[in-house]
C-alpha cells in the first residue's frame, strides 16, 4: 500500500485520516504545519499528500507551490483538503499543483476513492521500466 503525509493544523482531523489511511493499510504520518510537514515530505517521499489550504505559516498552497519546485519530489501527488470551498479556491490549489481538492466536512469514502484515483493515476503516469539493451 502507499505511504500517505497528511498535513493539517487540526490535530483531530489528522488522527481521524491516519487512522482510516492505517486500517486501510497504508502508512500515513502527519504533520500540523507546513514546515514540519516539508521535512517529513524530505525524510519519508511518500506516495502522496494530503495538504489543508488554510494553516498558520506556510498555507496549502505556498506548501504544494514549494514542493513543485523541489525536483526530487515534485512528482508526489497532492490532494488539498479544504473547507474553502469556492471554484477560485479550488481553482488556485489545482494551478498551484495539486491532482484533486475535497472540501470539508468530508466523508472519509470519499476521500478514500479520491486517495484511490489519484494514486492509480500517478502510479499509471509513471509509465514502463524501461528495457534493458539486449546485444544482437
Amino acid at each position: 500500500m502507499a505511504r500517505i503525509v497528511v498535513i493539517d493544523d487540526d490535530r483531530d482531523l489528522c488522527r481521524y485520516v491516519t487512522h482510516h489511511l492505517e486500517r486501510d493499510g497504508h502508512t500515513a504520518l502527519s504533520a500540523r504545519d507546513g514546515f514540519e510537514g516539508i521535512e517529513l515530505i524530505e525524510e519519508h517521499r511518500p506516495d502522496l499528500i494530503i495538504l489543508d489550504v488554510m494553516m498558520p505559516g506556510l498555507d496549502g498552497v505556498q506548501i504544494c507551490k514549494r514542493l513543485k519546485n523541489h525536483h526530487e519530489i515534485a512528482q508526489i501527488p497532492v490532494i488539498f483538503l479544504s473547507a474553502q470551498s469556492g471554484a477560485a479556491s479550488r481553482l488556485r490549489g489545482i494551478n498551484s499543483g495539486g491532482q484533486a481538492y475535497v472540501t470539508k466536512p468530508f466523508n472519509m469514502s470519499d476521500l478514500t476513492a479520491k486517495i484511490d484515483t489519484v494514486l492509480a493515476h500517478s502510479q499509471a503516469g509513471a509509465g514502463p521500466s524501461p528495457t534493458p539493451s539486449h546485444p544482437q
